[in-house]
């Protein structure tokens, strides 16, 4: 699978995490799990939260159906 990378103008962090993304979204195998990094690294967390968690509404539940604080 091969994408073509926009041009875009970002900060160094950005950057990198973007470049690691990139790096292991290739390499992943379907029907496989993840690599290590998905879960563990801190820049993969960072661009989850800020391409899926902040620019979405994520459902999870109506308050009547969470009886106590803290039950999930």
């Amino acid at each position: 699978m091969t994408t073509t990378a926009r041009p875009v103008t970002l900060h160094p962090g950005k950057a990198r995490a973007t470049a690691l993304l990139h790096e292991l979204l290739e390499r992943r195998r379907p029907g496989h799990s993840l690599e290590a990094p998905f879960y563990r690294s801190d820049e993969v967390f960072q661009a989850d939260m800020e391409y899926i968690f902040r620019r979405h509404w994520i459902f999870v539940a109506v308050a009547p159906q969470v009886p106590e604080a803290g039950d999930y």
